[in-house]
């Protein structure tokens, strides 16, 4: 599953990029109408010092499903499973 989220400026010659998914921080950049990238205004990248950089070898990709009640609507669900099972 990806989230993005994008603003587009007045002008619309750039606008702002929001990206994330279930085991990506969200990432914000500045880009340009035709999608070139101008600068990063938040990478959030896991490097060596970020605080998750101990537990991101142990990162659990969920599982996303869903299933209907009596009522005909659909309730969307996240499960994460413990790492060693």
């Amino acid at each position: 599953m990806v989230f993005i989220k994008f603003f587009l400026v007045d002008d619309t010659s750039v606008y702002v990029d929001s990206f994330s998914t279930i085991n990506i921080l969200q990432q914000v950049s500045l880009q340009k109408a035709d999608g070139e990238q101008l600068t990063w205004l938040s990478k959030n990248a896991v490097t060596k010092n970020h605080p998750l950089k101990a537990y991101q070898a142990n990162w659990v990709k969920p599982t996303i499903s869903s299933f209907s009640l009596d009522d005909d609507s659909e309730l969307y669900y996240r499960l994460y499973k413990p790492y060693n099972i």
